[in-house]
């Protein structure tokens, strides 16, 4: 199962693997032993990926291409490899049984490779080779094989190194397959400084069926932790809340959970868990299973904070000894009802979520929109450093940071970050996009960014080119829809359909209808002005299951 899931390229959270090239490594490889993470690792370096050497290992794996092997001595040493060299330790293996090297001897030959020095190389080959003529091993066949070893051993990794790192994947992976709640508690628990790791993570779970619950007083421990089937958030998450307020909650509630919103202010610490942390706590849904209207406890926690503060003061003055053996009164342990609806609106309560907790955890703006992300998105935020320098990127996120700058000749830029269901993206928007942009960049709500991706070293930024409200996508983006036809797949009954399709969904955008016969031509058709298309989701679906691909494009 273990290996079943690499192979899916199903990598989040897996040690070495989480990246998008590693990922299509292993997609391609389809690993169903140990011996063969070890080979990925040492295959996932430029030298390898540029070579071809990868190429030539997975097509020998799948026994695309035929193994063969100069020499029967060879076979015996790179078996598990396919025949190919891999790892430095062939090289000296190579060295030692048809050259006559002693280990010692194969140790300066690899670093020689390494090093990459033709003088020492040149000297090598020729102990090689007289050491090859005492085996009975033709001169010809021996100059193959070190020049083969020469050039593999450029790339050739450590194996004790690549069995290291294999082993952590492998562990990680094990334990993602089998106990997945558990692993992700972990890895969000180690991550948790990492926005951008803990969106990605949580909708990995959530499109899993693994659900992410929000912090609770009742529930919630310190970090992240299994609640059931599901992943419930630790409250040291919530900002303004520190690990002295998480002690007096947890050492109050051991008693009994909390039931109602008085009831948890009337037991714990005020001196230890503030006003602020009071707030945050509302905000971020830890007391939702006592009061789930956030917004009216917010405007209540003022008049019920004083209340508990007063109630504490009489306790500790001893006050309630004349009156009462109780100090809680029934009202706190009662539930409270309220019949007015709820004072924030969605939008409200998702931002003073992800301002008590750097993200949404119960729902997320761009849940609006899931047509329009569908329709013209191209990329999520966790894809674009796959994506070739140069390639144009449509996305739709919040921005959630916005930094502006003065350019030398006195105009406004800015750097944003683009936060979306997956992750977190950098952005750069330069002066003249900036000044065009301005209505998009001041709103809260959710935006559409059409940009080109920038690659440097290791760092991945959007420049962008259009910045717009989301609601104005279909009007921005959609100036014609185009329709891909495979002709050799069609049938008259299938152009009927079509035409139905189109007459059902009849609209102002100009049609053209691309008539494609792979390798051959591509035809483009312009429908009749009269005959207008309205674009839309639903008819994006129709065509697909109608027809089995993507039909639909919006240009």
């Amino acid at each position: 199962e273990t290996y079943e899931m690499l192979s899916r390229g199903d990598t989040a959270g897996v040690f070495q693997c989480e990246s998008q090239g590693f990922t299509d490594l292993l997609l391609r490889l389809k690993p169903d032993r140990f011996t063969h993470l070890i080979d990925a690792v040492a295959l996932y370096r430029p030298g390898p990926l540029q070579s071809g050497m990868v190429d030539d290992f997975i097509a020998r794996r799948h026994a695309q291409k035929t193994i063969e092997y100069l020499l029967p001595e060879l076979e015996e040493i790179l078996r598990d490899t396919y025949g190919v060299i891999v790892y430095q330790e062939q090289v000296m293996q190579i060295a030692v049984a048809l050259g006559g090297f002693s280990m010692g001897e194969a140790d300066v030959l690899r670093k020689a490779m390494g090093k990459k020095d033709p003088v020492l190389m040149e000297k090598q080959k020729i102990r090689f080779l007289e050491g090859a003529k005492g085996k009975g091993i033709s001169r010809r066949k021996a100059a193959a094989i070190f020049d083969l070893m020469a050039q593999f051993g450029e790339y050739g990794f450590n194996k004790s190194h690549s069995a290291a790192y294999a082993l952590l994947a492998y562990q990680t992976a094990y334990l993602k397959t089998h106990y997945p709640v558990e692993f992700f508690c972990a890895l969000m628990t180690s991550e948790s400084g990492d926005t951008a790791k803990i969106i990605r993570y949580m909708t990995y779970c959530r499109e899993r069926g693994i659900p992410v619950l929000p912090p609770d007083v009742n529930e919630s421990r310190f970090a992240f932790h299994p609640s059931g089937q599901a992943i419930r958030f630790g409250l040291s998450a919530i900002k303004g809340v520190g690990e002295a307020a998480i002690e007096v909650i947890g050492n109050a509630k051991e008693e009994e959970p909390f039931a109602t919103a008085t009831d948890f202010l009337s037991r714990i610490d005020l001196r230890k868990v503030n006003k602020r942390a009071v707030e945050s706590l509302v905000k971020a849904g830890a007391l939702d299973s006592l009061e789930p209207d956030r917004g009216g406890l917010f405007e209540r926690l003022p008049s019920l904070m004083e209340a508990a503060q007063e109630a504490a003061r009489r306790r500790g003055s001893g006050q309630y000894a004349l009156f009462a053996g109780s100090i809680v009164t029934p009202s706190a342990r009662e539930p409270e009802k309220t019949s007015s609806p709820p004072t924030w609106s969605r939008r409200e309560r998702l931002a003073h979520e992800r301002e008590a907790l750097g993200f949404y955890i119960t729902g997320h703006p761009l849940d609006e929109y899931p047509g329009e992300i569908e329709l013209f998105a191209n990329a999520v935020s966790s894809r674009v450093s796959s994506m070739g320098s140069g390639t144009e990127v449509r996305i739709g996120g919040i921005i959630s940071s916005l930094r502006q700058k003065t350019t030398k000749q006195g105009r406004k830029m800015a750097y944003l970050q683009l936060e979306d269901l997956e992750g977190v993206l950098e952005v750069i928007v330069f002066p003249e996009v900036f000044q065009q942009s301005q209505d998009a960049l001041s709103c809260e709500g959710p935006v559409f960014l059409v940009g080109r991706v920038e690659s440097e070293d290791k760092t991945v930024k959007v420049i962008a080119t259009e910045i717009f409200r989301m609601e104005s996508v279909r009007e921005r983006l959609a100036r014609s829809v185009h329709f891909q036809i495979y002709t050799d797949r069609m049938t008259p009954a299938d152009i009927l359909d079509l035409r139905k399709m189109l007459e059902r969904n009849a609209g102002e955008k100009r049609g053209f209808l691309h008539l494609v016969r792979e390798g051959e031509y591509e035809a483009v058709l312009a429908l009749p002005e009269s005959h207008g298309v309205a674009p839309s989701l639903t008819l994006a679906r129709e065509l697909r299951v109608r027809f089995g691909y993507d039909v639909l494009r919006l240009h």
